[in-house]
């Protein structure tokens, strides 16, 4: 090959190279599409650890680079008065434990890996984020959210660094001036971290079914809403081929919410069109007679606490689940005659 053509083929490589790097590859599409997830489970699970944090999703460090996500702690005082006596608020749990004043958070599509670069690139944004604002370095922590081990990257952390594991599935960076953290996602008990341990596209019938019932029950949730609104999204491809069925309930409950509703109308178009949930006619047949069902249930529950008071949460959820009209019928007339809403409970059982 003369000097020319070498010359040609490198610059054609170069060039190669650059078009490359400008064009997203398939992995910064897939964790890019996953963010939204992380950002509501993480949420959810930090609901339940007695923290009070402020998130901000992909927040911008001028001139340098983008964080998945800052998390500062909300503080207050360390006690409480409760009938006059003071009290200590209770003990933060789960990921809240590690977590300082503010937190860089680095999170992984379960297909990714969290590499030694990725760990080594958010723990120096922690230190100019410090000299930044002019905070103290013990004040931020960095945690990181693996689905997997990352094996590798540990391995190529400097010598007189170690990591710790200090409870299932957390393991702690120890030697750096930034206190780290890493949660890896597959290995964390699911009664702590139930929805960081459920972001898989591999939604079961069986779990679908259980998020239904629940989103029921918390109408106004609307951050749980959304978390199930993305999982729906998320195991698509699962919903067309049909392996899983998406009750009108649940379809219903999510609309109601203000976050994502117009998403959620056309994945109910696209099942009516395509027979997704049910056949077109099947399925709009089905969601008129269960919406005569819940409109009769309802109107049960208006006559009893019109009559007495309103009944308690769990007959009103016994009387919202039932679907025959013709039962549905017997009870409206029995609650119009009944004594007493413990009457009416007794008969209902």
């Amino acid at each position: 090959m003369t000097t020319r053509k070498k010359q040609q083929s490198v610059a054609n490589d170069k060039k190669k190279s650059a078009d490359n790097k400008k064009k997203p590859t398939k992995s910064s599409q897939r964790k890019t599409y996953w963010h939204h997830g992380f950002r509501t489970a993480l949420q959810l699970d930090l609901k339940e650890s007695n923290c009070n944090y402020e998130i901000v999703p992909e927040f911008q460090i001028p001139s340098t680079s983008i964080i998945d996500m800052l998390i500062k702690k909300v503080k207050s005082s360390d006690k409480v008065k409760d009938n006059d006596v003071e009290t200590e608020y209770k003990a933060q749990i789960g990921l809240a434990k590690y977590m300082r004043d503010v937190t860089f958070c680095e999170y992984k599509a379960p297909k990714a890996t969290l590499s030694f670069e990725d760990i080594m690139r958010l723990i120096n944004e922690c230190y100019k984020y410090c000299d930044k604002e002019k905070i103290s370095r013990k004040s931020i922590s960095a945690l990181f959210l693996p689905s997997r081990f990352p094996r590798e990257a540990i391995e190529s952390l400097p010598r007189k660094w170690s990591v710790e594991n200090v409870e299932p599935g957390i393991y702690t960076i120890i030697g750096s001036e930034i206190y780290s953290t890493i949660a890896v996602l597959n290995q964390l008990p699911k009664k702590s971290y139930s929805r960081l341990t459920e972001l898989e596209n591999n939604l079961s019938q069986k779990r679908l079914d259980a998020l239904a019932r629940e989103c029921t029950l918390r109408k106004d949730d609307y951050l749980f809403a959304e978390y199930v609104q993305w999982l729906l999204s998320i195991n698509i491809n699962k919903i067309k081929k049909g392996e899983i069925k998406v009750n009108t309930k649940l379809m219903k409950a999510l609309e109601q919410s203000p976050t994502g509703s117009v998403m959620l109308k056309r994945y109910i178009k696209r099942g009516e069109a395509q027979g997704i949930i049910k056949g077109k006619a099947e399925g709009l047949a089905e969601a008129r007679a269960e919406a005569r069902a819940e409109a009769r249930a309802e109107d049960i529950i208006r006559v009893l606490t019109r009559r007495f008071q309103e009944p308690p949460k769990k007959l009103q959820q016994q009387i919202m689940n039932v679907n025959d009209l013709d039962q549905l019928d017997e009870l409206i007339d029995f609650a119009a005659t009944c004594v007493s809403i413990g009457e009416f409970a007794t008969a209902f059982n």
